[in-house]
């Protein structure tokens, strides 16, 4: 029962993480914000960030309570699954529950924007492969992925007219995902347990 409650919470909670994490990098990458796609993260995710806005300024241009806001939502989500995980035995106490549950949710965080990249990066790919790529969505997937394909299109020419670094890119955001991100949570158990 507690494992189903763990995996909607982390359902729920991890697509607003999602919403405001593409919101804060459309913003990153200067994405125009007159289209569906933008228009729903902002109305999505407005209640949460506007009030945030009074407390945290911008910094070069970008909205930081986006980002403070997801880091919140991620500690809430790491707040709630350690509660479960008591419902176990398992326990901590607060002084080290607190920073070990703010770290996994800086884990979250990373974890749930390299998903948004890949699924960028891997859309934009499909596109370009297809007549679909004058599809407005193109543009927005093209103006968050682009500054990481840049430097790889320099180095990896196109192949009979295919543009192979966004398969390049997803591989090493999959190894990150996978190998890079894991290996901190587990060093970030290893510190609690020790």
């Amino acid at each position: 029962m507690m494992q189903a409650l763990g995996f909607i919470l982390d359902t729920i909670i991890g697509f607003f993480i999602l919403v405001l994490l593409l919101r804060f990098s459309l913003q990153c990458a200067r994405a125009s914000f007159n289209n569906p796609l933008s228009q729903f993260c902002i109305s999505f995710t407005n209640w949460l960030v506007r009030p945030l806005r009074r407390v945290i300024p911008g910094l070069f241009g970008l909205d930081l309570a986006t980002l403070v806001a997801a880091l919140l939502v991620a500690w809430v989500l790491s707040l709630l699954s350690a509660w479960i995980l008591q419902s176990t035995g398992f326990t901590l106490p607060l002084s080290v529950l607190l920073p070990f549950t703010l770290g996994l949710a800086v884990i979250k965080v990373m974890q749930v924007e390299l998903y948004l990249l890949i699924g960028s990066a891997f859309v934009l790919c499909i596109l370009s492969w297809t007549r679909a790529y004058h599809h407005p969505m193109a543009g927005l997937l093209n103006a968050l992925v682009a500054p990481l394909l840049r430097p790889l299109q320099r180095v990896i020419p196109p192949v009979s007219g295919f543009d192979l670094s966004p398969l390049v890119l997803i591989l090493v955001l999959q190894v990150i995902l996978y190998f890079a991100l894991p290996s901190l949570q587990q060093s970030l158990l290893r510190a609690v347990l020790l």
